[in-house]
C-alpha cells in the first residue's frame, strides 16, 4: 500500500491517506516519489529485491494527488525503471530495456494514453550509474575502467559537454 502523511502541527492528529494499493497483489512493494517540479506523483511498484518495476503516476493539483486518475507509465515487471525527473507531462528515466548498460528515454505522459518512448541517450561501453536534471541539462555519470565520468546533455539527448572532475573519483548525488 502506498500512504501519503498528512503534515501538520505538533497538536493536531491527521491519519494518513491511501493514496495505492494492490490488495491483489500482496507481495507488492510501493515507494512513491513527487517531481522536482512538484506535478507528479509517481509510485514505483518492486516485487522483494529484484530491480524490476512497474511504475503509475497521479497528476498533482493544487497541491494534493488525491482524486486525480492513477496512470499506468510502466507495466509488467520486465525491466529496471528509474525516473530521474518529470518536468510538466515529460518524464526521463533510466532503464535496461534492451541496454544491459542503461540508456536513459523520455515521454509525454497522457492519461489514457500509452506513453511513446524515445531513446534520448543510448545504451554506451561505459555502464550509466546515475542521472540527474539539473536546469535545462541531464547530468550523466558513467561508469569507466572503475573512475567515473560526468557528461551533461540537454533535455533532448544533445551534447552539451564534459564535467572535469580533477583526476581519478566517484561522482554521486549530482542534482
Amino acid at each position: 500500500r502506498g500512504y501519503v502523511a498528512q503534515l501538520a502541527d505538533r497538536y493536531a492528529r491527521r491519519a494518513d491517506v491511501l493514496l495505492y494499493a494492490t490488495p491483489d497483489r500482496p507481495v507488492l512493494n510501493h515507494v512513491g516519489q513527487v517531481t522536482s517540479d512538484g506535478q507528479w506523483l509517481i509510485l514505483t511498484s518492486s516485487s522483494g529485491t529484484d530491480d524490476r518495476f512497474e511504475i503509475h503516476g497521479r497528476k498533482i493539483a493544487g497541491g494534493k494527488a488525491m482524486g486525480a486518475p492513477l496512470v499506468p507509465i510502466i507495466t509488467g515487471f520486465d525491466n529496471n525503471w528509474s525516473l530521474i525527473d518529470g518536468v510538466g507531462d515529460q518524464m526521463w528515466f533510466m532503464t535496461n530495456k534492451n541496454a544491459p548498460r542503461l540508456k536513459v528515454v523520455t515521454a509525454q505522459i497522457v492519461p489514457g494514453k500509452a506513453p511513446q518512448w524515445q531513446d534520448i541517450v543510448a545504451e554506451r561501453p561505459e555502464t550509466l550509474d546515475g542521472a540527474s536534471i539539473v536546469g535545462d541539462k541531464i547530468i550523466l555519470a558513467y561508469l569507466k575502467d572503475a573512475q567515473a565520468e560526468v557528461e551533461m546533455v540537454t533535455l533532448s539527448g544533445a551534447t552539451a559537454g564534459k564535467v572535469d572532475l580533477g583526476g581519478i573519483g566517484t561522482a554521486a548525488a549530482i542534482a
